[in-house]
């Protein structure tokens, strides 16, 4: 294992299994193990790890954020812009030596802890943006949905109470309706999942204290669905939703989303993240409008390329 010291730092080679305690989900030992390809990872040290990133490697390209919504880097908060400019300029002598030609780096949005001195960082060392995604969240601290998101959206989705829907946690046994749900919703647009089912229920299986199935039920039927993701202590990702056609008339989905909200509450998540409503920087106006008349902020989400 090579070391290299500068001052007070080093920068290590580690595996998945030597990843920092509180790393976000993506870069966390119990997901990348769980994946059927090998990645490599470098920490910054100064007594104990203060930074890290992974990358898959292969054919002369290095990705951080391999087949996951994001990847970059773990920091603590007291990390400094020149600390961790100097750390990814070791790693990319590294990956020079790994005889890398690009590297692209998948970037977490903006609003995120310490993505903004990450990204300034990138940037002195090289890094362009190569594309810019539009991300939308739900800052979670208002007590109360109604004064987050439109309000005439709030109003017209608690009628889902009147008629007695029913908002819950799901188990593992209610994933192949939640699933079909989600193949769904998908199709009214000919749009496909970017996960398989098997994959997903591997996944969730993996880490069932990361994945979340919220769910909405008008008796035995189940009427809106996300499956959501447990980045960190503080945010909490809804990474795939659902919701039955026939239910849009009241809102289900509103309804079913004013209760994450709740729980973002009473468990301590400063922010709900809705994802992406664009592909390729091109903004999908109806997804945007949707997401912003529940309460959702934009934010910038990068990703980073270097040729070396």
């Amino acid at each position: 294992m090579n070391i290299t010291v500068n001052k007070s730092l080093q920068i290590k080679e580690i595996a998945p299994e030597q990843s920092m305690v509180g790393a976000h989900f993506f870069n966390s030992a119990q997901f990348l193990l769980n994946k059927p390809f090998k990645v490599v990872g470098w920490q910054l040290v100064k007594e104990k790890p203060i930074a890290q990133i992974f990358f898959y490697i292969d054919n002369g390209k290095a990705i951080s954020g391999y087949q996951s919504t994001f990847g970059s880097f773990d920091v603590l908060k007291n990390i400094s812009q020149q600390d961790l400019t100097w750390f990814i300029k070791k790693i990319i002598d590294n990956l020079k030596t790994e005889g890398v030609l690009k590297v692209k780096i998948k970037h977490f949005p903006m609003y995120m802890a310490n993505a903004v001195v990450m990204a300034n960082a990138l940037e002195e060392c090289g890094f362009k943006k190569n594309i810019t995604e539009t991300n939308q969240h739900i800052i979670t601290q208002k007590p109360t949905f109604e004064e987050v998101a439109d309000r005439s959206e709030v109003i017209r989705s608690n009628k889902c109470s009147q008629l007695g829907y029913k908002f819950k946690r799901a188990s593992l046994q209610d994933l192949p309706e939640v699933y079909n749900l989600v193949l769904d919703t998908l199709a009214r647009k000919n749009n496909a999942p970017s996960m398989s089912f098997f994959n997903l229920k591997k996944a969730i299986e993996a880490c069932p204290d990361n994945y979340i199935l919220f769910t909405l039920w008008d008796d035995d039927t189940l009427i809106a669905a996300t499956v959501s993701i447990k980045i960190n202590n503080s945010v909490l990702y809804n990474f795939l939703h659902s919701d039955h056609l026939k239910y849009r008339k009241v809102s289900a989905f509103t309804f079913l989303l004013k209760n994450i909200y709740l729980f973002c509450l009473e468990h301590d998540y400063k922010a709900l993240d809705l994802g992406i409503s664009s592909i390729n920087g091109v903004i999908n106006t109806g997804l945007f409008k949707f997401k912003k008349a529940r309460g959702g902020l934009t934010s910038d989400k990068n990703i980073y390329h270097l040729t070396l």
